[in-house]
């Protein structure tokens, strides 16, 4: 009937945006074109938006929550700072409103929220990515992120369908509080899960996957981020060029270059090209191009996203890429020492500003690569020191390593020996191959001996088995499984049964077995 088909398509269309179905938005466009009552509108338009921004349109999405926030204006306070909060949200990420969003958060910054109603803490979240992103220090950074989570209140309105979550999972993780990320991915994953939305798994799959991988959990991050990048084919672009690159940054560390090139093969980049999800990716590429002895390469890819960062988006993205770090080292692949010096300066001096310990850390890890001798063993010194601070154990890991070389070459194998064996130890517990092989090789050159270790824990799991069992470890049924994962029933037995000999525990030890290896 013509009175209840409005109603019945946005009822289909919210259930399609679940399922990951590329038609959705015409649903909720088609009833829009039938009803003009502007609270209902309203309402549609912000149902509109979160289906467009989980395909990646964010310029569409953002004309969705404008229209509809045109609508609220005439009597919905409460939705209005919802389609206010969608809107920052998604024009961030393209150029065309990047410039708008930008003096709208300036208003917000001036005037910052005092209250946390649900409409609120979206407002909160938005601030607190943007002071992140723009390089606050933590102790600015994390209460806002905290009075936006409210202990889990934001999941329950609006829910992991909206983006909402994610603006303050980016936030902690641009600040390094990767364990509270950790702990708010994993609650939004599971309300994911619950509601069946094919969209909200493969979006938390991939925010998770970046606080696992700056901790060290090289292959639960793999799983996580090829979970995300396998909904592509339903439709899921969010974020995707972004995480390609946390995959291919997995990949380095388990020393695979060939599929590292290939998680960063774009199927159409024209569309993400000036865009701000993908300067992670020319990053990742960078680095990729430094480990392939590619210099000039890796050096047009770093600088490409110091463009899009600073000069489209006007200085943004801290925490998240820094892009001076590997345009540095590009730099002095091809001779150019100066503008390699200068770089290094103008990173350290940033990441000091910040009071960030990983990205200080990074800066002078980097700085120490130009340099030689003692110069060198002091700035990986402090780099190492400052990191023990930070929770990002990958760049620990690796400046470590860097300290036992220096340490090495330069006569002192005894100090060189400690650096490189507690590196061994954590690399080969989390999965860091190519970290551990380079730390075995220095180890072998120092005078010691050190065993070759074997796989063990989570790390000896491959991503499609670590899938399987951290879903059989939540308590889902097999079949269950399958569905989640989608793939035949008789995939999820065969993984389990690897599993569970990797692991040496049954069905009723495997929570406790993973929920030790994290500790680990």
């Amino acid at each position: 009937a013509a009175e209840a088909l409005p109603d019945m398509l946005v009822e289909l269309g919210q259930a399609e945006t679940a399922a990951a179905e590329p038609c959705a938005p015409e649903r909720f466009r088609e009833a829009l074109s039938l009803r003009d009552n502007p609270a209902w509108r309203a309402d549609v338009q912000l149902m509109l938006g979160r289906a467009l921004a989980a395909q990646g349109r964010f310029s569409d999405a953002a004309s969705a929550f404008t229209a509809g926030a045109a609508d609220a204006r005439r009597g919905d306070p409460k939705l209005l700072t919802e389609l206010e909060a969608g809107y920052l949200g998604v024009a961030r990420f393209d150029p065309d409103h990047q410039t708008a969003a930008a003096e709208r958060i300036e208003r917000l910054l001036d005037q910052p929220p005092q209250e946390d109603a649900p409409a609120q803490r979206q407002m909160l979240a938005e601030l607190a990515l943007s002071r992140a992103w723009a390089g606050a220090p933590p102790s600015e950074v994390l209460p806002l992120a905290q009075r936006a989570w409210g202990d889990g209140a934001l999941l329950a309105e609006p829910g992991p369908d909206a983006h909402t979550v994610y603006l303050v999972t980016g936030a902690l993780a641009s600040i390094d509080e990767l364990e509270l990320d950790l702990e708010v991915l994993e609650a939004a994953l599971r309300e994911a899960r619950r509601r069946g939305s094919v969209m909200a798994v493969a979006t938390a799959s991939y925010c998770r996957a970046y606080p696992l991988y700056f901790m060290a959990r090289i292959p639960e991050s793999l799983a996580d981020v090829e979970q995300a990048v396998r909904a592509e084919r339903d439709g899921w672009a969010m974020f995707l060029p972004t995480a390609r690159a946390v995959w291919a940054l997995g990949l380095l560390e388990r020393g695979d270059l060939v599929r590292a090139e290939r998680a960063l093969t774009l199927e159409n980049p024209e569309r993400w090209v000036e865009t701000l999800v993908y300067a992670p990716l020319l990053d990742a590429r960078a680095r990729l191009r430094l480990l392939q002895r590619r210099p000039a390469e890796a050096l047009a890819d770093a600088r490409g996203a110091g463009r899009l960062l600073d000069e489209i988006y006007g200085g943004t993205g801290r925490g998240v890429v820094q892009w001076r770090c590997a345009a540095a080292l590009a730099a002095a692949g091809i001779g150019d020492r100066e503008q390699a010096a200068r770089l290094c300066d103008e990173e350290l001096e940033i990441a000091r500003a910040g009071e960030r310990p990983r990205e200080i850390g990074v800066a002078l890890r980097t700085m120490a690569v130009l340099e030689e001798g003692e110069r060198r063993i002091r700035l990986l010194a402090e780099a190492v020191e400052t990191l023990e601070a930070s929770q990002s154990q990958v760049e620990l890991l690796h400046a470590r390593v860097d300290l036992g070389a220096s340490l090495r070459r330069a006569g002192r194998r005894r100090e060189a020996r400690g650096q490189l064996e507690r590196a061994l130890d954590l690399a080969s517990s989390r999965g860091a191959t190519a970290l551990e092989e380079r730390a075995r090789e220095e180890l072998l050159a120092a005078g010691a001996r050190p065993r070759r270790t074997a796989l063990r824990g989570v790390a000896a799991l491959t991503p499609s088995e670590l899938r399987v069992a951290r879903l059989a470890a939540e308590g889902l049924r097999n079949r269950e499984i399958a569905e989640a994962l989608v793939v035949s029933r008789k995939t999820v037995d065969y993984h389990l049964h690897h599993v569970y000999q990797k692991l040496d525990t049954t069905r009723e030890g495997l929570a406790e077995a993973l929920a030790a290896a994290d500790k680990d």
